[in-house]
């Protein structure tokens, strides 16, 4: 249940399926959050609480992944006013409470630090014309980790301690104890400026 960024994990949960004899569902909702009262738009609000709905009421659905985005400084809540991105952590808890008192077994995909431009793209064509050397390619392909716990710890504690939940934390396996990657020995892990590739969802070990 998410945005293209739960979409993005699709080849991993079919994967997990066809190994568990389970049937995945993928109830997306471009562009938007899960959350029915903090999101990027009062529609957005709207549209979650029709899937949720859904969700709920399927007696076949046993278990709900939440997959989303994580990078606005600011979303808006039910009344349509502006709300800092703290907030987002009573809205998940909200859904999650909502999910579990429905008899669903609830699983969060954690936050991943995406890289500032889509390296994909622009790294190739840069190496291609002379603009940056290798090295100079390698060295844009990671960033502190810092960065990312600076972001994202709080996010990381509360979930991780959680017990009524999975905390599937995708993080470690693109983030050592210093830096975290985007790249590794010329394979991208991003498919653009955001989306993890093909080639990353067979490097997340730790994930699986």
């Amino acid at each position: 249940l998410g945005n293209s960024h739960m979409q993005m994990y699709a080849p991993l949960f079919q994967e997990v399926g066809a190994k568990t004899n389970r049937e995945v569902m993928l109830v997306p909702l471009n562009s938007c959050l899960p959350t029915t009262n903090f999101n990027v738009s009062s529609q957005c609000n709207v549209l979650a609480r029709k899937n949720l709905e859904t969700i709920l009421k399927d007696a076949e659905v046993s278990k709900v992944v939440l997959g989303l985005t994580w990078y606005q400084e600011f979303y808006v809540d039910e009344r349509g006013d502006r709300v800092p991105f703290t907030k987002i952590l009573p809205a998940l808890d909200q859904l999650i409470r909502q999910l579990i008192l429905a008899g669903k077994e609830v699983a969060v995909m954690s936050p991943i630090l995406i890289p500032p431009t889509d390296l994909a793209s622009e790294l190739p064509r840069r190496i291609w014309f002379s603009h940056i050397s290798e090295l100079e390619a390698l060295q844009r392909v990671v960033s502190p980790r810092e960065k990312y716990d600076s972001k994202f710890s709080m996010i990381n504690e509360e979930f991780s301690s959680r017990k009524d939940i999975t905390y599937v934390e995708v993080y470690k396996d693109l983030c050592n104890a210093t830096e975290c990657a985007w790249a590794e020995r010329g394979k991208m892990w991003f498919a653009d400026g955001s989306h993890l590739s093909t080639n990353a969802l067979s490097h997340l070990h730790k994930t699986r």
